[in-house]
């Protein structure tokens, strides 16, 4: 079953169909969002409502203006930028002064990167 069936199904269609066609963001971004887009799908994400902000897939709990954003995102990068593609940090994207970035997972695999977004997000164990 889809998570993406909830009050944001819209919305996480929305952002995958941009993404799929590159005419979300451009000069290689797309790919590596819809491959995470596609990774998030089987899981309980689609409970959020999903935003970029630059090159990071955020969550929060409401549609714009965001309430409650979620202290985890994923930056996806085009190949070659990084020896990487997903970075997955735990911090909110619009940190307030003294909130520290801690990146937690960097890594080439979208499923990876998945997992490691659930269970900031979701609090499952390490």
């Amino acid at each position: 079953m889809s998570s993406f069936e909830g009050a944001f199904q819209e919305w996480w269609h929305l952002l995958l169909d941009n993404a799929v066609s590159e005419n979300l963001i451009g000069n290689g971004f797309d790919k590596p969002l819809a491959e995470l887009l596609r990774a998030i799908e089987p899981t309980d994400l689609g409970r959020f409502m999903p935003f970029t902000s630059m090159c990071q897939l955020c969550l929060a709990t409401s549609n714009y203006p965001w309430e409650e954003v979620k202290p985890a995102c994923v930056e996806f990068w085009p190949d070659g930028r990084f020896p990487f593609r997903y970075r997955v940090i735990r911090r909110s994207p619009y940190p307030a002064g003294t909130e520290k970035e801690v990146v937690t997972l960097e890594t080439n695999d979208p499923v990876a990167a998945t997992d490691e977004l659930v269970r900031l997000v979701l609090g499952t164990p390490d």
